[in-house]
């Protein structure tokens, strides 16, 4: 999508797509119990057969001759975004950060002419968006690692690295502790949490949504 205006009208027309051919399908009535769009990708949570999934995906997808539809699905993993969803052996979900094969570190310089500013933002972005996606803790100090280790290749400085790391994670021990405190509290709606402390994120909400309704069916 090179032109600016190319997400928004993109995001228009799967709207009225949406509107007129996915949410009045009849299989996607009975058995689609999750449905999360970002731009042209979708993550959906299906209930019934792979057969009445594929057959719902012939449908969507012989609507419009000159749009086409790709389909991935499994069992106990799927790729969505820069995320790995997992569901474990007792039916909960975790999700992982999920980096293509062909992944390179392109990670911008430190010996860039780029604002110093810049150059220590990027570490924590990173750092933050690492913690904001792998949902378990073990998993997610080792992503961090790695992270740091791109960021050395890169030549940033060591002490830089870890004191964003610090900053990270004290930050978001808080922000979590706030983000169950009240995102279920009745009083307390996400509308109003969100716009008294910026969080949690949309992905931190999708996730948490995700297992709910997915822990409501198994």
């Amino acid at each position: 999508m090179g032109s600016n205006v190319a997400p928004p009208y993109a995001n228009c027309f799967m709207s009225v797509f949406e509107s007129d051919y996915v949410y009045s399908n009849a299989l996607f009535k009975s058995h689609c119990i999750l449905w999360r769009r970002y731009i042209d990708n979708v993550f959906c949570l299906w209930r019934g057969t792979g057969e009445s999934l594929l057959e719902f995906f012939d449908q969507i997808n012989s609507v419009w001759p000159e749009l086409s539809f790709t389909l991935n699905f499994d069992r106990t993993e799927i790729n969505f975004l820069d995320t790995n969803v997992i569901q474990k052996s007792d039916g909960t979900l975790t999700i992982d950060l999920f980096v293509k094969d062909t992944d390179r570190n392109n990670l911008l310089l430190y010996q860039s002419c780029h604002p110093k500013a810049v150059k220590r933002s990027i570490p924590q972005s990173q750092f933050e968006r690492v913690r904001r996606i792998v949902s378990v803790s073990t998993l997610c100090s080792q992503r961090l690692d790695e992270m740091e280790t791109k960021f050395l290749q890169r030549g940033y400085p060591r002490r830089i690295l870890q004191r964003s790391r610090r900053t990270v994670s004290r930050d978001r021990e808080y922000i979590r502790y706030l983000s169950f405190r009240f995102l279920f509290c009745p009083a307390l709606g996400v509308r109003a949490f969100h716009y008294a402390l910026s969080i949690p994120s949309r992905v931190e909400v999708m996730k948490m949504e995700v297992s709910q309704k997915f822990n409501n069916y198994i």
